[in-house]
Formats: C-alpha cells, sequence, structure tokens
C-alpha cells in the first residue's frame, strides 16, 4: 500500500525533492561551504549528481559504440576533449 502511494506521488510531481543522509569527508565539505554557501548546499548536491548520471550515460554509449564499431580515433579523443573542457 505504501509502495503504491509513493508511486503516485512521484507520478505526480516528479521534481519533489526527498531528504537523504549521506556521508562527505570534512575537507570537502568546508571547501565546497566556503565556495557556494550553506544555502545552496543543497542545489549544488543536486547538480552534481545529474551531471554524474549524465556523465556515466556517455561514458556507457561510448563504450557500447566501441564495441560495435571499434575504438575512437585517439586524436579526435584529444580534440574532443579539449573543446568540451569543463
Amino acid at each position: 500500500m505504501m509502495k503504491d502511494v509513493m508511486k503516485k506521488n512521484d507520478q505526480r510531481n516528479p521534481n519533489a525533492a526527498t531528504k537523504i543522509v549521506v556521508s562527505v569527508p570534512n575537507v570537502l565539505l568546508n571547501e565546497i561551504r566556503a565556495q557556494i554557501g550553506r544555502r545552496e548546499f543543497a542545489r549544488f548536491v543536486a547538480t552534481s549528481l545529474a551531471r554524474e548520471l549524465i556523465d556515466r550515460s556517455r561514458a556507457a554509449l561510448v563504450a557500447k559504440l566501441e564495441a560495435t564499431h571499434g575504438p575512437v580515433d585517439a586524436e579526435l579523443v584529444r580534440r574532443l576533449e579539449v573543446a568540451f573542457a569543463r
């Protein structure tokens, strides 16, 4: 029953936030807070998680394409890394 309620809530508002608890090294936490402030921390974490999912999806796509078509030319990879560097 509870799963059904949660599923319905997720369908109505897919952007609803869920509070989670994670452990972060103090040095990393202090550096992030120093740069972005306490009030923006949740947004920073959400954006970072979304970016990580995108990066993993891209890596999986590249692996699939390489398995099908062979490795990507190293010089092309280098040029693309320069062009899309963050």
